[in-house]
């Protein structure tokens, strides 16, 4: 693949393929972005890079070790065996896995010079897993590279923070967001990065939910009666995708209507007399900025929509 298959933060990946090429990468790495910054994707070629034989910038693709990597039949990725990806499914990163990655690290390499190990989202770890894995970063065995990825660098511990070089990435431009997705819109990008998938990879059930919910995002803003039937109808859509998928339906939810919301301002910016409604909207905004980064918590989905549509009924 290579750094070039995905658009963006060019200066920070050729950063990376010189300290690649004169072995002055950090032992311990930690790549700080939202969800379309291509953290993961720059992770796992940093990876490949570590671990190729040929030393070079990034990995040849064609020596033993860069033919160890590939996905399996049920499309689960293939690495190679001095290589570990700690990405559990959930939002969670659990102590019992921190430990068998910290088992793993223990372990001399087998087939390459050195070992690699991958950690996303790390802020999925809570205080007891970090500090578990502090110790590994306080002691560091000098044949392991720890490449860390998260989008929410403050809810990880300083003593992590001062262990590790911090490289941190925006997302590339919207044109490029675009055509690399192969969207047929800007307003999909809202739920993409949500989804983290393409276009076409997204269920259409999915698709549909998201463009009931787009209709009801001006109502919302609008004020008077019509904020409240979108409120409730919002609620309704909610409901309806089930509990098991609440958590991840109400941040599609934040999400579409922070991007309604900062449009709107953007929209009217400079249009005189327009001043208190514009106050009204960057209040509400704040509000759905502040329930969005607590939807990461432990907080109940439900609680959580309620203090959202609370502001609009």
């Amino acid at each position: 693949m290579g750094y070039g298959s995905f658009p963006g933060n060019e200066k920070v990946k050729e950063l990376l393929k010189k300290m690649t090429l004169s072995q002055t990468l950090p032992q311990a790495l930690l790549l700080k972005g939202e969800r379309l910054t291509f953290k993961e994707e720059i992770a796992q070629e940093l990876a490949r890079a570590l671990l190729c034989s040929q030393g070079a910038e990034e990995a040849c693709g064609v020596c033993p070790l860069c033919r160890l990597f590939g996905r399996d039949e049920e499309g689960r990725p293939l690495t190679p065996p001095d290589m570990l990806i700690l990405d559990p499914p959930g939002d969670l990163i659990k102590i019992d896995e921190v430990r068998e990655a910290i088992r793993f690290i223990g372990a001399h390499p087998m087939v390459a010079p050195k070992k690699v190990v991958v950690i996303s989202d790390m802020d999925r770890m809570n205080q007891e897993a970090q500090n578990a894995f502090l110790k590994v970063l306080e002691e560091p065995h000098p044949y392991v590279n720890y490449i860390m990825t998260t989008g929410r660098i403050d809810t990880l511990l300083p003593t992590i923070l001062s262990r590790s070089q911090v490289f941190s990435l925006q997302e590339p431009k919207e044109r490029d967001l675009l055509d690399y997705f192969g969207l047929p819109g800007r307003e999909e990008l809202v739920l993409l990065r949500e989804r983290g998938l393409r276009w076409s990879e997204i269920p259409e059930g999915e698709k549909i939910l998201f463009s009931r919910m787009r209709e009801c995002m001006d109502p919302l803003f609008a004020g008077g009666r019509g904020s409240a039937v979108a409120a409730v109808k919002l609620k309704e859509l909610w409901e309806e995708a089930g509990r098991e998928e609440s958590k991840r339906v109400l941040r599609l939810l934040l999400s579409r209507a922070m991007e309604r919301g900062r449009s709107l301002l953007a929209e009217v910016v400079k249009e005189r007399g327009k001043e208190p409604w514009q106050r009204e909207v960057r209040e509400l905004l704040l509000k759905t900025e502040a329930i969005y980064r607590e939807s990461f918590s432990n907080a109940s989905a439900e609680v959580l929509l309620a203090a959202f549509l609370s502001s609009f009924l």
